[in-house]
This record gives C-alpha cells, sequence and structure tokens, in this order.
C-alpha cells in the first residue's frame, strides 16, 4: 500500500471510531451488557407500617379478701334447764351450742370463736365465754371432736395429759391431781381436778354432737375442793346443749 493509501485508510479507521464512541455515549443509549446485567433489578418490596394502638392497661389483680369468721346460725329457742335460786341470768351460745343460768352478781365476757380441735383454749383470747366471780371464773368452749380423738374416753385422756403442759401453775409441785365422772347436760362428763398450795382447777370435758366441750374453773385460791365442788355443781345444774 502506498502512503497515500494508508494515510486515507487511517483516516477512515479514525472517523469510524470517533463515530461509534458518539454513538455510544450519546444521550438514552441503551448499555447492552451482560445476560444478568440486563435483567432488571426488583424494586424493594416496601415494609407494612405497623402503627401500634395504646398499650392496654392491665387492671391488678384484687387482692383477695380475708376470710371472714362464718357467722354462726342463730339457735332456735329452747327451754334452759332450771337452776339453783338466784341463777335468775340466762345465757345461750350460738358459738359453742349451749345454754345455762348464772346469778346477776357475775360478770359475763362472751367469746366469739370456735374452739379448735385437739387444743385447750388460751384463756381470754375470745376462744370461750367467761362468768367471774371475784378472783375466779368458769371458761365454757367447744370445738370439733377430731378424728384421732372422737369420743369421750380418747379427749379425756388427751386433756388429762395436756391440760399440766399448758396450765404448770395449776399443776406444779405440791399439787394433788383427781378425777371424777358426772353428768352434765344429760351427757356423761370427766372431771379432771388439780389442787394446788396456791392454785386450784376444775376442769370438766364432756362431748355432744360432735363438739367437744370444756367447763374450767380456775380459783387463784387456795381453796379446798369441798368448797368449790359445790360452786360447779351449781353452776351446772342448768348446762343444757341445744337440740
Amino acid at each position: 500500500m502506498t502512503p497515500s493509501a494508508r494515510l486515507v485508510a487511517a483516516a477512515v479507521i479514525g472517523v469510524l471510531i470517533i463515530g461509534a464512541a458518539f454513538y455510544v455515549l450519546r444521550p438514552g443509549a441503551t448499555n447492552l451488557g451482560t445476560a444478568a446485567e440486563q435483567s432488571p433489578t426488583p424494586a424493594p418490596t416496601p415494609t407494612a407500617l405497623v402503627t401500634s394502638g395504646p398499650t392496654p392497661t392491665v387492671s391488678p389483680s384484687p387482692s383477695p379478701s380475708p376470710t371472714a369468721t362464718p357467722t354462726p346460725t342463730p339457735l332456735p329457742s329452747f327451754a334452759v334447764r332450771k337452776g339453783p335460786a338466784g341463777y335468775d341470768q340466762v345465757h345461750i351460745s350460738d358459738v359453742y351450742r349451749y345454754g345455762l343460768r348464772y346469778p346477776s352478781t357475775w360478770t359475763f365476757d362472751e367469746g366469739g370463736l370456735l374452739n379448735e380441735s385437739d387444743a385447750i383454749p388460751v384463756v381470754g383470747g375470745g376462744w370461750n365465754d367467761f362468768y367471774s366471780e371475784g378472783n375466779s371464773g368458769i371458761y365454757v368452749t367447744a370445738g370439733p371432736l377430731s378424728t384421732t380423738r372422737p369420743d369421750l374416753a380418747t379427749f379425756s385422756a388427751f386433756i388429762a395429759a395436756q391440760f399440766p403442759a399448758d396450765y404448770s401453775q395449776y399443776t406444779g409441785a405440791g399439787c394433788t391431781q383427781a378425777t371424777r365422772n358426772l353428768t352434765i347436760g344429760g351427757e356423761p362428763a370427766v372431771e379432771h381436778d388439780y389442787l394446788c398450795p396456791q392454785h386450784t382447777a376444775l376442769w370438766v370435758v364432756a362431748v355432744h354432737a360432735g363438739l367437744a366441750y370444756q367447763v374450767g374453773w380456775l380459783d387463784d385460791g387456795p381453796f379446798k375442793l369441798s368448797d368449790l365442788r359445790p360452786k360447779l355443781d351449781k353452776f351446772l345444774q342448768s348446762f343444757t346443749f341445744a337440740p
């Protein structure tokens, strides 16, 4: 090829290259690229906007109410046994299910708590009725019989063993212990006696209608049994179990 021909060919090639560059770089030109590059990029999936409602207010659970002591069923009227002369006040207990008469010169405090099974009540704790004459007093209480001591014999044996532990001031050194069988309200009963130099206790137990009864006389003596038993018998003369 002559120099003139080579110049012409070079000029043609230059024109072609410049024309191709203008074609590729012109506005709106499509970039063909690879097959993967040709696939349109998917638009991102819009995230759903979750609008939270107001946070529900949780009301606190109410505290359980304390269990109330059940109200005893009022007793139907029933006749209380006749008492000695001067025993003109009548008390009928809906809690302990008995009635009796006592002198108007005595003071009386009513208990409101049914005694627990197999327990000697705490004096003055509301577990018993209390009839008082001066420095002595008579306590009356009742509570359900337990399954382990379901009758008078087993309950009386329990009291004989437990009373010295609960009331040691009435059963200490120099005390004499004795028992006697008697009847109160038509039911057999057992009296446990503790005769001490400074104190005397007469504690009567009986069973009626599934309840274990205790009638106790505590005297801050000293008193002779020959003086106390007639007084206790007068008190028990009118004792009547509820029907």
